[in-house]
This record gives structure tokens, C-alpha cells and sequence, in this order.
């Protein structure tokens, strides 16, 4: 179960009980009631490596000192503050790649969200062109990855002792599964670093556009 926020906040059994329970302070403290087990997604539904720090994709965070333990890879377009976390404004935003705050509530379907505090004002223009060029090249990094997966695979039925025959394994199926879940992906880290926007009146506001 999760709130608002993706906060693991209870985990169920097969019987509709909840074993476990999770409370969190702002920045991340969290306690637990009740059994414990081996389930990693808790603060804001990234993994705790059991050594009291999170992994958000680009950088690990520390709930400790509620700020992340390296330097914005994108630099100041995350914000002025190089290690802050959510433009420190956990209640309202989240950080789930690393990069830049942002608002968990906001749903990328056209509804007008404030913007993140320390961003940037975006120009809508310069903002779809970042996308596109994220867009594509994710795709080409994609398809040099499905490549090598296509050229190791061959390369392993090629070494295998029955070459002709159908192996179990290895197969390119399975090469190219992992690959797989990475296509969407795509789009949602662009989305998230490159949101399609549009200022409201005063500047305050933006739109967020559905992607295409």
C-alpha cells in the first residue's frame, strides 16, 4: 500500500492482514511496526539499501541528513541547491530520478501544478526541443543495447555445442527481455526531466502537457 507521496506505507498478506507498517518523517527517517521482511521500496517507493541510504537512479540520498551524497549530475537546471532534496520541500515534492523536485500529485495529463521550488522558469520551446533530443537519444542508446544483446546472443548459439539444433539456452528472447521494460521508461525519464509545459498568467503555474 502507498500514499500520495509513493511512500510504502503498509505491506498485506494473502490473508488481507498487514503485517508490517511504515511511518516516515519529511525527509525520510522511517520506522517500522510490526514484522519485519525483506521488502527494500519504502521512502517515496525507492529501495533502502539497509545502510539507512536510498537509491533515487542518478545518486543515493541520506534520510539522515535529508540530502543527496553527491552533486546534481544536470547541475543548477535541478535547482540551486547541488545536494538538496525536493528543493527541501518533502511534504509536496519528490525526487524519484535524482535530478530536480517533483510533484507526485501532478499527473501528466494537462492539470496545472506550482512550480518546484528552485526550478527554473521553463520556456516552453527550448523544452520541447530538450525533449525530443532525450527521446531520441534514449532510443539510440536502446538500439546499440538491443544490438549488442542480438550480437551476443548469436555469438552464443554460434559457440554452442549443438549449433544447428534449437537450444534451451541461451536464446535471444532472453537477451533481449531485460531490454524490454526499458521502452517505457524512456519517455518517463524525458517526461520527467523535460516536462512539456506551458507558464500560466504570473508565471507561477504550468501546464503539463499528455505525451503524444
Amino acid at each position: 500500500m502507498t500514499d500520495a507521496l509513493h511512500h510504502t506505507i503498509a505491506l498485506t498478506n494473502s490473508n488481507g492482514g498487514i503485517p508490517t507498517q511504515y511511518t516516515y518523517q519529511p525527509f525520510g527517517n522511517t520506522t517500522l511496526v510490526g514484522t519485519g521482511n525483506p521488502n527494500s521500496f519504502q521512502y517515496t517507493g525507492r529501495e533502502n539499501d539497509n545502510d539507512s541510504l536510498y537509491f533515487y537512479r542518478a545518486r543515493y540520498y541520506s534520510p539522515t541528513y535529508g540530502r543527496f551524497l553527491a552533486q546534481d549530475p544536470i547541475g543548477f537546471a535541478g535547482g540551486i541547491n547541488l545536494y538538496g532534496y525536493a528543493g527541501n520541500d518533502p511534504i509536496d515534492f519528490t525526487d524519484p530520478f535524482g535530478l530536480k523536485p517533483k510533484i507526485p500529485a501532478c499527473p501528466p495529463w494537462a492539470v496545472q501544478c506550482p512550480l518546484p521550488p528552485g526550478s527554473p522558469r521553463p520556456d516552453p520551446k527550448q523544452q520541447k526541443k530538450d525533449y525530443d533530443k532525450c527521446i531520441n537519444d534514449q532510443r539510440v542508446q536502446l538500439a546499440h543495447a538491443m544490438k549488442n544483446a542480438a550480437d551476443n546472443a548469436a555469438e552464443a548459439l554460434r559457440n554452442h555445442p549443438n549449433f544447428g539444433e534449437m537450444p534451451e539456452s541461451p536464446s535471444l528472447g532472453d537477451a533481449l527481455m531485460p531490454l524490454v521494460g526499458t521502452i517505457g521508461d524512456t519517455s518517463d525519464f524525458c517526461h520527467e526531466q523535460f516536462p512539456l509545459v506551458d507558464l500560466a498568467p504570473g508565471g507561477d503555474e504550468y501546464t503539463r502537457y499528455p505525451l503524444k
